[in-house]
């Protein structure tokens, strides 16, 4: 039940909507880096707090700020629905943007499946390879949740300026090189800053939300949003089974078969969007003329 986030796809469409459209990406990372910042000093603060008070009263706590958070929607106002000639109004094509919206859909999902194979191995690698104890793997994560809640910030802002495939480019480069900088060194001195670009491996998701969002009519946004998630979130339930299999083989593996895949991704990114650009008819991003 803790997993069924079925409001997820309804505030990507409303976020999208109020957002203005030469700032969707700095809205949507924006967010999320709320979202993170949240997870900076919680785990720090759970944890004392369940040794102090115990566990049960921690759970009572976390439920109190679950109420909070739901009694804000009290104050949001809903949006009015636009006509259907609006909706339509300079709508593109149907054959484009489907094409256009599912190939950034397995884009997005093939970047989630990579990240999430490795993800839930950090802390165990962390623990069995560098032997750090419980304490140095929360301050790491800590620097992890503040990477994704600053750099997020500037990714969007870089994503606003330049175009998403700049945005999308910076994390999957950052996600490389920290993953392949984790590999070669133990010292805590050096790991805290690659953990903290590490973050960058949360942004895609924000990223996604935005560049779904401005590529789907307005009238079917919710359910291209909910399509796009879903098929993240599936990859997402796959990725750890391999991940578990390929540690038990060697630990390094997950990682490395994530520092490979992302560099391809990567490379065939980069190649994808200079073809788009020199006009070869490769719809990679679309702005709002409006």
């Amino acid at each position: 039940l803790y997993g069924c986030f079925i409001s997820g796809p309804s505030t990507t469409a409303y976020i999208a909507r109020a957002a203005r459209k030469d700032r969707i990406n700095l809205t949507f990372t924006l967010i999320s880096s709320a979202w993170w910042m949240g997870y900076i000093f919680s785990p720090s603060i759970g944890g004392y707090l369940a040794t102090k008070i115990g566990m049960k009263v921690v759970f009572y706590m976390a439920f109190a700020f679950y109420i909070s958070a739901a009694f804000v929607l009290f104050f949001i106002r809903s949006q009015r629905e636009v006509g259907k000639r609006q909706l339509n109004k300079g709508k593109p094509s149907a054959s484009f943007n489907i094409k256009t919206i599912v190939g950034w859909a397995v884009f997005f999902a093939s970047i989630m499946f990579l990240n999430v194979l490795m993800r839930p191995f950090v802390p165990t690698f962390l623990k069995d390879a560098y032997k750090f104890d419980e304490f140095l793997i929360g301050v790491l994560g800590s620097f992890t949740f503040a990477g994704s809640a600053f750099l997020g910030i500037l990714i969007g802002r870089l994503g606003d300026k330049f175009g998403n495939e700049a945005a999308i480019a910076v994390c999957l480069a950052s996600t490389a090189f920290s993953l392949t900088a984790f590999q070669f060194t133990s010292n805590f001195l050096l790991l805290a800053p690659v953990f903290f670009l590490m973050g960058a491996t949360y942004t895609p998701w924000a990223l996604m939300n935005a560049t779904i969002s401005s590529l789907s009519p307005e009238s079917l946004r919710g359910r291209w949003v909910a399509i796009s998630q879903t098929a993240s979130m599936l990859a997402a339930f796959f990725a750890p089974y391999l991940g578990g299999n390929l540690y038990d083989i060697s630990p390094n593996y997950p990682f490395m078969v994530t520092i490979t895949g992302t560099l391809i991704l990567l490379v065939m990114f980069i190649a994808f969007s200079l073809l788009s650009a020199r006009g070869k008819n490769i719809p990679l991003n679309r702005k709002s003329e409006e």
